[in-house]
């Protein structure tokens, strides 16, 4: 019986000495999120920062946040922080010029300032702080380049074939409606689509919203792949992936009721199939609530390209984090003492079970 107790003891001991180092190889503890945003469709111009109950910065001080640069060379100060009486923050920056955030910078931090402050430059003095990581930074800017980037025109496409689908809807001639039909399913397919038709015009970029799809899904799942351990990567990749599924299959449904429309020869079947391909094309770019839960969430059948967009800047946000300083060159670091500890505790797990199970069966 005592000997029982004394392997349960040590059994909880191992649990907690896997779990420890855990923690200790991010280091940090996380107080609260940076999200990338936007004040116009594709800009990803706007940061979201919010704050839970940190401590006071000190008499004389504020907390000043920062975005950074790659290698730290370029630095965007995004505002002096106000806190709350429960010491929380809530602050929204927009860049003046619209720069996109995203692929500008790869590094939030949150320093202890002076104030007031007339040194525009950081302090060195880092509270929180967090990072993309570098073998992610292709992908992320994959997704969210302003000019380049598969869910930024995976949006501006799917609003295209949405505009196109409520003029098809609204047209009061058969040749109108097979003109903005056709149109449907060239910014769909793209001029590689097998039913694009180059005579009947092509508003879009010719790249096609199905196209979009797949390359946002395809970035959002090399991400994971370069960083699996990052957070957000691991997080809002699948829903990046979700939701391109779904506009991919609204999509290429809407193309099928456009097609329906302009092979049609009377104006009320082509019209009532234009009402469809509409329909369709508003799911594309905004979702649908299926569960009728009242929001749109980005999962199968309900996500759309804005939420694949969103899931993608999200995928480019920062989950800030008390800042640990690192080890002095030559010292053992957080990482080399996490892995020895999950070690220790991994065969203290397996030596104090087999103990046990043997002391059972003697029992």
């Amino acid at each position: 019986m005592y000997l029982s107790k004394v392997f349960k003891v040590v059994l909880l001991l191992s649990l907690m000495a896997l779990v420890i180092p855990l923690s200790l190889a991010r280091g940090q503890v996380t107080v609260g999120t940076a999200l990338i945003a936007e004040s116009e469709t594709g800009a990803s111009d706007a940061l979201q920062v919010m704050l839970n109950t940190l401590p006071s910065p000190g008499e004389g001080n504020a907390y000043e946040g920062w975005l950074l640069s790659a290698d730290g060379s370029n630095m965007l100060s995004v505002g002096v922080f106000n806190l709350d009486d429960g010491g929380n923050v809530e602050h929204i920056y927009i860049h003046p010029d619209g720069m996109n955030l995203a692929t500008n910078y790869s590094q939030f931090v949150v320093t202890i300032e002076p104030s007031p402050d007339a040194d525009p430059a950081p302090s060195g003095t880092i509270a929180y702080n967090d990072m993309i990581p570098m073998e992610g930074l292709m992908y992320v800017h994959g997704l969210l380049d302003s000019e380049s980037g598969a869910s930024v025109n995976l949006v501006l496409q799917a609003q295209l074939a949405m505009m196109h689908g409520k003029f098809a809807a609204d047209s009061k001639t058969l040749e109108d409606v097979q003109s903005h039909v056709s149109h449907i399913i060239n910014i769909i397919e793209g001029s590689e689509g097998d039913n694009f038709d180059g005579s009947a015009g092509n508003p879009g970029d010719g790249m096609g919203v199905m196209a979009y799809a797949a390359a946002a899904a395809a970035q959002a799942q090399g991400a994971v792949t370069a960083a699996p351990a990052h957070p957000n990567f691991h997080t809002y990749s699948g829903q990046v992936v979700s939701s391109t599924n779904n506009v991919s299959s609204w999509a290429a449904m809407a193309r099928d009721q456009a097609l329906t429309a302009k092979s049609s020869n009377d104006i009320v079947t082509a019209r009532a199939y234009a009402a469809n391909a509409h329909t369709l094309t508003v799911r594309a770019l905004n979702g649908m609530d299926k569960d009728r839960d009242g929001e749109i969430m980005t999962r199968e059948n309900e996500g759309g390209a804005i939420q694949a967009h969103v899931a993608a800047q999200d995928m480019a946000s920062y989950n800030a984090q008390i800042y640990v300083e690192p080890p002095d060159t030559g010292d053992v670091n957080f990482t080399t003492f996490a892995l020895i500890a999950l070690g220790v505790g991994a065969v203290l797990i397996l030596g104090g079970g087999a103990v046990l199970r043997r002391g059972r069966a003697q029992a």
